[in-house]
């Protein structure tokens, strides 16, 4: 019964909504189910195309090599420009990052 519950009635077998907790390995439980699914049916995906696999009489043109690399110097190239335009910020925590350790090794007086 509702209206017994908000009006502060003896009758109270479980907690308001906006105070029950769970705790949180049920939680963790819960958030790790899927991810544990997937990476299962990965796994047996994977291992049934090794064991029925066949041999595959197959080549690699000389167009996929030339791919690879445009795609190694497109990563390598990217990754550079990202540092380029966020150089000021990693600087500041690099800098703030090293002076703590510096701080934290130099001799106290006392």
């Amino acid at each position: 019964m509702r209206p017994l519950r908000e009006h502060g009635g003896a009758c109270r077998s479980e907690p308001p909504v906006h105070q029950q907790q769970h705790s949180p390995s049920t939680r963790e439980k819960n958030s790790l189910k899927l991810p544990m699914k997937l990476a299962s049916s990965f796994a047996l995906t994977v291992c049934v195309l090794l064991i029925c696999g066949e041999v595959a009489h197959a080549y690699m043109d000389p167009g996929t090599g030339s791919y690879l690399f445009q795609l190694l110097m497109a990563s390598i190239l990217g990754a550079l420009f990202a540092i380029k335009m966020y150089w000021k910020s990693l600087k500041v925590v690099f800098k703030n990052l090293f002076s703590k350790n510096r701080e934290a090794d130099k001799p106290t007086d006392g």
